[in-house]
């Protein structure tokens, strides 16, 4: 009987204190939390039932001060002890245009710049009065700079002395035809490209002498299908042999 009689508010003392505890600060009735806690540990029996009968959380709804609001809309309302805003409307719009600026901070960021293409140098003199025969080096594939250099000599033969670039071979006749006086100079051929071991060759057959108009067309044709190998290339001049 006597072990009962002292296991009892021993028993009730660890469980009031344990309850008082871990309640929330903002629960605890009538005192500090603080406040309860010692007065179980010092007068565990009368203390503890102090606890539960006037200290311990009503175990039911929770009722909102007259500055508290349950703010589902933003949930940082809804951590122990939030107070939301003396005027809940304004609050509202204040959070509304914030996030309003920064979505609208977020779309007119100025996206990363584009790497920078690969450059495709043309040395001076290429393709010009003087000069049919082109040498291309780069780090791309040699099958690749071939297939470009190929690809160019289907354009190069479309281009006129003046300069244009006509679509097909049907396009290029009826330039012919509409030209007046003498007919329209085009290339003789191109050559099928040649790898040698300071690059791949090329060479277009002009009668000795590409008009200035016609070989800056070319040189634009050349650089827009070397650009393609996605590698830096370098075209200069070629002598021929």
């Amino acid at each position: 009987m006597r072990i009962v009689l002292f296991l009892v508010p021993l028993v009730l003392g660890i469980y009031c204190l344990v309850d008082a505890i871990t309640s929330r600060d903002d629960q605890v009735r009538h005192l500090q939390k603080t406040w309860w806690v010692l007065l179980i540990l010092f007068f565990p029996f009368v203390g503890s039932i102090a606890w539960l009968v006037a200290g311990r959380p009503q175990r039911g709804p929770r009722h909102h001060g007259p500055h508290q609001q349950s703010a589902s809309a933003y949930p940082e309302y809804d951590r122990p002890g939030r107070f939301a805003a003396a005027d809940p409307a304004a609050d509202e719009e204040f959070l509304r245009k914030v996030r309003e600026r920064a979505e609208s901070q977020r779309r007119t960021a100025k996206p990363e710049p584009a790497p920078a293409p690969p450059e495709v140098v043309i040395d001076e003199g290429v393709l010009d009065a003087e000069s049919e025969s082109f040498l291309v080096s780069s780090a791309a594939p040699e099958s690749a700079v071939v297939a470009a250099v190929r690809r160019a000599n289907d354009r190069f033969m479309l281009v006129d002395e003046l300069g244009r670039e006509h679509a097909d071979g049907a396009a290029l006749d009826a330039a012919f035809e509409a030209h007046d006086g003498e007919d329209l100079y085009t290339p003789n051929y191109t050559a099928e490209p040649i790898v040698t071991d300071a690059g791949v060759r090329g060479y277009v057959d002009c009668k000795g002498g590409i008009d200035p108009a016609m070989g800056e067309t070319m040189r634009r044709i050349l650089r827009e299908e070397l650009r393609k190998l996605g590698a830096t290339v370098h075209v200069r001049e070629h002598d021929g042999t």
